[in-house]
């Protein structure tokens, strides 16, 4: 009988798994699946709370790697993040409340190098306070640092500013 070594990922660290081959390929492991590699999806969920956080991606290879020894690849990363894009989707296609009795504006600003210089960008957020006493994200864009225009209950757009309460 042939064995099969695959190195496997844990919270504890990496380990090396031999596991038995027969020729009809019927052994079928019960602990560790085939083509698994990780041991359990906590190191996933630290790296997305990690992503959540703003760390870059450079930043969370140093960290999973001082806690746990495991070097982790750009798109083992990209990977695993990804799981968040239908969360992200369905956000953006959530309706908007008809009435936000408070609504914040802020930006975070950034210098980001695009052509080879370096230039100044913001993350414009609006954080609307529902009826119910909830806060509730209304919208959030990468832009140059510049106040864009607001637009009307639309995600998509600049802002999704719901127009204002007395007129």
């Amino acid at each position: 009988m042939a064995i099969t070594r695959k190195t496997v990922k844990s919270t504890s660290g990496q380990f090396e798994l031999k596991t038995p081959r027969d020729r009809s390929g019927a052994f079928e492991p019960q602990l560790i699946k085939k083509n698994q590699t990780k041991l359990s999806e906590d190191i996933d969920n630290k790296i997305l709370s990690l992503f959540a956080l703003g760390m870059s991606y450079r930043d969370i290879q140093k960290h999973v790697a001082e806690l746990y020894g495991l070097e982790i690849s750009d798109g083992a990363i990209t990977h695993i993040t990804d799981k968040l894009l239908p969360e992200l989707k369905a956000w953006q296609q959530h309706p908007l409340e008809a009435l936000y009795p408070f609504v914040w504006l802020d930006a975070i600003h950034y210098k980001i190098k695009h052509d080879g210089h370096y230039i100044n960008k913001a993350i414009y957020t609006v954080l609307g306070l529902t009826t119910d006493g909830h806060k509730e994200l209304c919208s959030g864009q990468l832009k140059l640092a510049t106040l864009p225009d607001c637009s009307r209950n639309s995600r998509s757009d600049s802002f999704g500013v719901n127009p204002p309460l007395y007129q």
